[in-house]
């Protein structure tokens, strides 16, 4: 089940369950919890991962760094984030686990 929410702004919101640590960077899929799961290499320190995870969805969404904003979560392991619109399409294609 995936959980996107569209935002007044024409931006789309939802939630990922990063784990830190992991032994390279990638994106699992989505939880049935309706979270985008995600492995961070970086360790929960100094803002790392969260750094990380920015870097990692601007690849993957083929969006910029700055078109991304952590809303939630930012000493959390489950985050809430809000990216452009554009981005929708790539975060549907990822398969549920």
């Amino acid at each position: 089940m995936k959980t996107i929410d569209d935002l007044a702004d024409g931006r789309i919101a939802f939630t990922v369950r990063v784990t830190p640590r992991a032994s390279k960077s990638a994106v699992v899929g989505w939880t049935a919890a309706g979270q985008l799961k995600i492995l961070i290499c970086a360790p929960p320190v100094d803002d790392a991962a969260n750094r990380e995870l920015v870097k990692l969805l601007s690849k993957v969404l083929s969006i910029r760094k700055t078109n991304i904003s952590l809303s939630s979560g930012s000493h959390s392991r489950t985050k809430r984030l809000v990216v452009s619109s554009k981005a929708k399409n790539r975060l549907l294609s990822y398969s549920d686990i």
